[in-house]
């Protein structure tokens, strides 16, 4: 799969195409309400937003969304049964051009559950046009360790957060976080927040993206 540069004049494309919509709207007849417009606006922001742990289904949300983040979603655990207490937030919205949005699962587990956890963490690898990269250990970038699957690119971040003390496990997806109102789940961002400023973020880490000597990119596939 080539996989361009969304960064590429995003958000101007974006307003232009949502002006273009409009001006068609306006013009057709019967089209020229608030209503036509409101519903111009649905056609490029649409969203879905979901919470509550008995609404976690990754199967799902492979299904739905992994093509367009560019992850298999390998660091997220696909059964929640050995979870003490879990909490579950998504909000992803479908584009022209992209999925922006989040997921978040926090999950307490026993000793024994949390350290066969990290272990599982810890081992993930993915295998590209026969590479293989596992995941990174980062002891700095998070106010926690963190084993870091997506680390930037194509603008997504995939990573889970360890709390040692509390036998806790934050795992985190986020696409576009720079579009995205985060602040009720700023302690799991990043201390610099700067740092997802990024403007080639083609050259940023993933476990689930190579690029080919013909300079495409080959992403991660079933």
């Amino acid at each position: 799969m080539k996989i361009t540069d969304k960064d590429r004049e995003r958000n101007d494309m974006k307003k232009l195409l949502c002006l273009f919509l409009t001006v068609l709207c306006i013009s057709l007849p019967g089209c020229g309400s608030s209503n036509a417009y409101n519903d111009t606006q649905i056609l490029v922001n649409e969203a879905g937003s979901e919470s509550g742990i008995e609404n976690y289904n990754k199967a799902k949300i492979i299904e739905e969304y992994s093509k367009d983040i560019d992850s298999g979603l390998f660091l997220f655990p696909n059964e929640t049964e050995k979870m003490m207490d879990a909490t579950f937030a998504s909000n992803l919205k479908t584009g022209f051009f992209d999925t922006d949005g989040y997921i978040i699962l926090q999950a307490k587990y026993n000793a024994e559950d949390f350290e066969a956890e990290v272990e599982r963490l810890s081992n993930i690898e993915c295998s590209v046009m026969d590479v293989v990269l596992g995941v990174q250990y980062d002891t700095e970038s998070y106010s926690l360790p963190a084993y870091v699957a997506v680390d930037g690119f194509d603008h997504v971040y995939e990573y889970a957060l360890i709390d040692r003390d509390n036998c806790k496990i934050t795992y985190v997806l986020l696409s576009y976080p720079e579009d995205v109102d985060l602040n009720e789940y700023e302690q799991y961002l990043k201390l610099d927040m700067s740092e997802y400023m990024i403007k080639d973020t083609l050259k940023c880490f993933s476990i689930y993206v190579r690029q080919s000597k013909n300079d495409i990119y080959i992403e991660y596939s079933e």
